[in-house]
C-alpha cells in the first residue's frame, strides 16, 4: 500500500486532507507536535506526536529525517505554514528518503511566503490590492506616518518564519491609534518586515485552484456565510463567474508560475475585490472542494507523485458546508461575551435549509466518529485544564520563594517576565545601575527576541534614570541559565513556565514579595507604578554593600 506522512496537524485541513487520502487507498501517518484530536481519526494509521519545533528546528527536522530513515513512505506533505517553512528548510535532506509534495520552486513560493512580493507582482498583473505600506525600519514608519489612515490594517510580510533555529508565528493586527501601531511595529520590525494597509470593509472569499505550471487546472470560490472572529464555520462554493475574477486570477497564477494547490483570498467590498494573501497550502475549508466535486487532495498527490494528467475544467457543484462544533462554540463565546440570545438567534437561523441535499456536516460523527467525538471532548478538556492551570498557579505562594542576595558575594542574576520587553528589562537595567556588584541578564518565557520596548516603557524607565531605547528581547538560553545562581519572576504564570522549561525550582524567586502585574498595553501611569515596585523590590533583595 502507498504510504503518505502529513507533517503538521492542524485540525481542519489536516483531517479533512487526511481522510481523502486514506479513502485513494494511501497509508497515512501524521507527525505532529501539536495535541489534536485527528490522532484518533479511523483515516489516520500512525499518530506520531513529537515535540514542538518553535524553540529548535533543527531538532525537529532531524527528528523527522531520522523518522524516515526508518519507516518506508513514499511521499510527504506539510500541511500547515509552519510545516512548509521546515520542509522547505530542510527539503534537500528530506528527499534523500521520500518525495515531497505540495511545494513550490523558490521562485514561484516567495509569493505564498512574501505577502509584500504578492502586492507588487499584483500592481504589476492588474490585480486590485489594499493600499499598503511597506515599512523596513523604524524611521520608515516615521517617514509614512502622515499617510496612515486609521483604522489600519498591520501584518507581517510572512506569517510564520524561522530565525535562529526558532520558529515565529505572526498575528495581523488592526489598529485605531499611531502609539498602539507604533508598538507593534518596534515589537517586530527588527525580525520581519511589516505591511501597513488600509481597511477594506467587506467580507472575505477564497479563490481555490490547482494549477501546473502556472495554468490553473481547476478552480471554485468558497463564501464564508457564518463567522466569529474571522474564523469562519459555515461555507458555500460559488461559479467563478460571480465575482469576474477568474481573468486576472489566471493572468496572476501564470505570472507566478504555481504548481499545486493555493487559496486567493480577497476581500469583497463595495469598490470592488482587493487581494489579500495566497494560501500555499491546503486551507481549513477544504472540504467545501471535496464535496462540490473537486478533490484536491487526491488530486494533488496524483499530479505531484503519480505524475498523472489530472482531469481539468471540472465542474462545480454548489453546496453549503459548515463546522457544527466550532459554530456550537463559537456560538457560545458570543453568547457569553454580548450577554444576549442573539448569536444563538442568527445561528439557528442558518439551519432553514438543512434538509437539502448540498447541505453537509464536515464534523460528521457518523462519518469519523473517533474523531468527531475527539473534537468535542478537547473542548471540554482544553477548558478543564485552563481551569484546572488557574488552580495550580494559585497554589504557588510568592512568599514561599523569596530571596536576598547577599551584599558580599558576587551573583550571576537573571529576570524573567513573559515578552522581556517590559518588566524584566526594566529590572536588570536598573538592578545593574543600583548594584554593579553582580552580573545580570534578563529573558523571555516567549519565543520572541529582538523586540524593542513599547514607547510608554521606554519613556517610564526614563524618567526613573533607567535607558531602555536601544533594549532588544532575548528568550530562554540554557547555558545562560544553567550560570545563574538566582532567576527572579515577575508573576505566578512565569514561574510555571520556567518550572515547565525544566530549570531547577530552588533557584526561582519572586522579585516582589507578591506578584508584579505586566504593564504591556497600559497607559504609561501604570508602567511608572509598576515599575516603581520594581525598584523598590530590587533594592529590597539586593542590598548594597
Amino acid at each position: 500500500m502507498p504510504s503518505i506522512i502529513i507533517v503538521g496537524s492542524s485540525t481542519k485541513s489536516a483531517a479533512y486532507t487526511v481522510k481523502q487520502l486514506s479513502r485513494y487507498g494511501l497509508d497515512v501517518t501524521v507527525y505532529a507536535w501539536m495535541k489534536t484530536p485527528l490522532k484518533h481519526s479511523r483515516y489516520v494509521r500512525t499518530f506520531v506526536q513529537v515535540p514542538s519545533p518553535d524553540r529548535d528546528v533543527a531538532a525537529f527536522a532531524n527528528g523527522l529525517i531520522r523518522y524516515l530513515e526508518l519507516h518506508h513512505t513514499d511521499c510527504l506533505l506539510p500541511i500547515n505554514d509552519q510545516a512548509l517553512e521546515i520542509c522547505k528548510l530542510y527539503e534537500k535532506q528530506l528527499s534523500l528518503h521520500t518525495q515531497v509534495i505540495g511545494m513550490n520552486v523558490p521562485a514561484a513560493a516567495r509569493y505564498a511566503h512574501s505577502k509584500a512580493a504578492l502586492i507588487e507582482i499584483a500592481a504589476s498583473t492588474g490585480v486590485k490590492a489594499p493600499k499598503t505600506i511597506l515599512i523596513t525600519t523604524l524611521d520608515d514608519l516615521e517617514l509614512y506616518k502622515d499617510q496612515i489612515v486609521y483604522p489600519c490594517i498591520a501584518k507581517a510580510a510572512s506569517s510564520s518564519i524561522i530565525k535562529n533555529n526558532r520558529l515565529y508565528y505572526f498575528k495581523v493586527r488592526r489598529f485605531s491609534t499611531y502609539p498602539a501601531l507604533l508598538d507593534y511595529v518596534r515589537e517586530n520590525i527588527n525580525n520581519i518586515n511589516i505591511l501597513i494597509q488600509e481597511t477594506i470593509t467587506g467580507y472575505g472569499i477564497g479563490y481555490n485552484i490547482i494549477a501546473k505550471d502556472g495554468v490553473v487546472l481547476n478552480e471554485y470560490i468558497h463564501r464564508r456565510l457564518f463567522e466569529y472572529e474571522g474564523e469562519s464555520t459555515y461555507r458555500e462554493s460559488v461559479q467563478v463567474t460571480e465575482y469576474g475574477l477568474r481573468e486576472q486570477v489566471h493572468r496572476l497564477i501564470k505570472a507566478i508560475g504555481w504548481t499545486g494547490v493555493a487559496m486567493v483570498e480577497y476581500r469583497i467590498s463595495a469598490t470592488g475585490a482587493y487581494i489579500m494573501e495566497i494560501n500555499g497550502r491546503f486551507w481549513g475549508s477544504i472540504e467545501v472542494a471535496i464535496r462540490s466535486g473537486l478533490n484536491y487532495p487526491v488530486q494533488l498527490y496524483e499530479m505531484q507523485y503519480l505524475n498523472k494528467e489530472i482531469v481539468a475544467g471540472l465542474p462545480v457543484r454548489h453546496v453549503r458546508v459548515r463546522n457544527l462544533k466550532e459554530e456550537i462554540v463559537n456560538t457560545l463565546r458570543a453568547v457569553a461575551h454580548q450577554r444576549s440570545p442573539r448569536p444563538l438567534l442568527r445561528w439557528l437561523a442558518t439551519f432553514k435549509n438543512a434538509w437539502r441535499s448540498n447541505e453537509f456536516i464536515e464534523d460528521n460523527v457518523f462519518d469519523d466518529p473517533g474523531f468527531v467525538l475527539a473534537c468535542y471532548a478537547d473542548v471540554i478538556s482544553r477548558n478543564a485544564l485552563r481551569l484546572l492551570e488557574r488552580l495550580q498557579l494559585r497554589s504557588i505562594s510568592p512568599a514561599r520563594h523569596q530571596a536576598v542576595v547577599s551584599s558580599g558575594s558576587k551573583a550571576v542574576i537573571a529576570f524573567a517576565c513573559t515578552g522581556n520587553i517590559c518588566r524584566s528589562p526594566f529590572a536588570e537595567y536598573f538592578a545593574r545601575q543600583y548594584n554593579p556588584t553582580h552580573e545580570y541578564f534578563s529573558f523571555g518565557t516567549v519565543i520572541a527576541e529582538g523586540r524593542l520596548s513599547p514607547v510608554n516603557a521606554v519613556a517610564a524607565a526614563a524618567a526613573l534614570g533607567t535607558d531602555l531605547s536601544s533594549f532588544t528581547s532575548s528568550v530562554y538560553d540554557k547555558r545562560a541559565i544553567d550560570r545563574a545562581t538566582h532567576i527572579f519572576v515577575m508573576d505566578r504564570r512565569n514561574f510555571a513556565d520556567l518550572c515547565a522549561l525544566g530549570i531547577d525550582e530552588k533557584k526561582i524567586f519572586f522579585l516582589g514579595d507578591e506578584e508584579i502585574p505586566d504593564p504591556y498595553g497600559k497607559p504609561i501611569d501604570t508602567f511608572s507604578r509598576i515599575y516603581g515596585q520594581i525598584a523598590a523590590a530590587i533594592e529590597r533583595k539586593l542590598p548594597r554593600s
